[in-house]
């Protein structure tokens, strides 16, 4: 059975927001973004678990997407859904 990936809207609407800062800066660097949070999906959709657990929330699984940012999923049968999205430089309560 193929693992659906979904997004919560605020992880959908901070992506984005980071996403349209990147492409203000440079289109090109925007288009490498979205192609590094694809191959991401990918081996989420293979491999669920790929990304370790959290220290303090052991249900939900942090995945480094740059060096700046980072997503938060969990993971319910065969379903993922997408937490949060995040500068991994601010004060985000799924920074360790």
């Amino acid at each position: 059975m193929a693992i659906v990936i979904r997004w919560t809207d605020s992880a959908e609407e901070a992506y984005l927001a980071f996403l349209q800062s990147t492409y203000a800066y440079s289109s090109n660097t925007a288009l490498h973004l979205d192609e590094q949070l694809e191959a991401l999906l990918e081996r989420l959709r293979l491999f669920k678990f790929h990304c370790p657990p959290l220290e303090n929330i052991k249900h939900l699984r942090r995945c480094i997407i740059t060096r700046h940012l980072a997503l938060v999923y969990d993971v319910s049968g065969d379903e993922i859904t997408i937490i949060s999205v995040f500068d991994t430089r601010s004060k985000s309560p799924f920074n360790e």
